[in-house]
């Protein structure tokens, strides 16, 4: 700010004294409005702040309670009892082709490879009863339905396949009857 003095006594004139106090007055009048601005806006985002907090919070819990939540004709009910998601499988089977002379002779078994067979897994849960406490009891249904598609067989190939703990079995017999 440029004051103006008088020349011969280098002292502010009257003029420019009244100007500056009206200039202080106005600066600290808008100096007093701002800082209320200031806090009135702080006080609304904190009152803002808590209403979010417990009044959004409330309406999740809602929300969420209502659309997931496992009640009979709920949203996610019908996911639940039957889900989308159907797991595939697929078997290998190791065909002995010499069954006889390894079972006559004890030569040592010629293995192929066969497969993969593919099977794809359902789900259904049946017999949905909602208990009075709040719980569901229910049954599961499995159900595996071949793929002939993706299979390298059919499913009803034959297939020799030692069975392991029989011969296992057998021939601890043998060696503990010497």
């Amino acid at each position: 700010m440029f004051e103006l003095y008088h020349l011969r006594t280098c002292r502010p004139s009257i003029s420019s004294a009244k100007a500056m106090i009206t200039n202080d007055r106005i600066g600290s009048a808008k100096e007093i409005h701002a800082t209320w601005f200031v806090i009135a806006f702080a006080l609304s985002l904190l009152v803002l702040g808590v209403l979010v907090t417990f009044g959004f919070t409330a309406f999740i819990r809602t929300v969420i309670d209502h659309q997931v939540a496992l009640r009979v004709g709920g949203q996610s009910f019908g996911w639940w009892s039957r889900p989308p998601v159907e797991p595939i499988i697929r078997i290998f089977v190791y065909n002995v082709t010499n069954a006889d002379e390894f079972l006559n002779n004890g030569t040592k078994p010629i293995l192929d490879e066969l497969g993969p067979y593919v099977y794809v897994q359902t789900w259904e849960k049946v017999n949905i009863k909602e208990n009075p406490n709040g719980t569901i009891s229910y049954n599961q249904k499995r159900m595996y339905i071949f793929n002939e598609d993706l299979s390298g067989g059919l499913e009803d190939d034959v297939v020799i396949v030692p069975n392991i703990p029989m011969l296992s079995a057998t021939s601890q017999s043998k060696h503990a009857a010497r």
